[in-house]
């Protein structure tokens, strides 16, 4: 009998910090319409390492950034279909974001301060992914990270900085 390998997709992203206290955020064009950090999927040929290069340069234009090292890993469902999600922690260091219009239409830094004092909520997209809900009074965003899993980049990041 022939064996049976898993072999999910691999999707990257990047936790990208600014002077460790702000970190990035896309909005997404498609559905579900949720803030995320820059990445995407793992092509044939690939590393995850030179795919998160190329998806930040793809989606943020950014040229100065230093990916530091993988700070999360998590496998689950996308769409039906085992993925395999990997996140990167990443310095900023210069330059403008000029974003892929295609995806995404709007960008922000995101104050983990700012985020610390949110109450947070989760929930499941359709196709399986989470989403954390932040709301400060009647203000809400979405996000595709918890702030267990920011607070972590960060001190990763405060760690690989010294």
């Amino acid at each position: 009998m022939g064996e049976t390998y898993w072999r999910p997709l691999v999707a990257v992203s990047a936790l990208i910090w600014r002077a460790g206290r702000e970190v990035l955020f896309l909005h997404r064009v498609r559905p579900p319409r949720i803030w995320v950090p820059p990445g995407g999927r793992v092509e044939a040929g690939e590393t995850p390492l030179s795919a998160i290069q190329r998806e930040i340069r793809e989606e943020t234009g950014l040229e100065d950034v230093a990916v530091l090292a993988p700070c999360i890993v998590e496998a689950g469902l996308h769409d039906g279909r085992d993925i395999l999600f990997i996140d990167y922690v990443g310095e900023y260091r210069a330059g403008e974001v000029r974003l892929s219009p295609s995806e995404h239409d709007a960008f922000q830094w995101l104050d983990i301060d700012r985020l610390e004092k949110a109450e947070v909520h989760r929930s499941t997209a359709a196709g399986g992914e989470l989403l954390y809900h932040y709301r400060w009074g009647q203000e809400e965003m979405i996000l595709s990270h918890s702030p267990a899993q920011l607070r972590f980049s960060r001190r990763l990041l405060q760690c690989l900085s010294e």
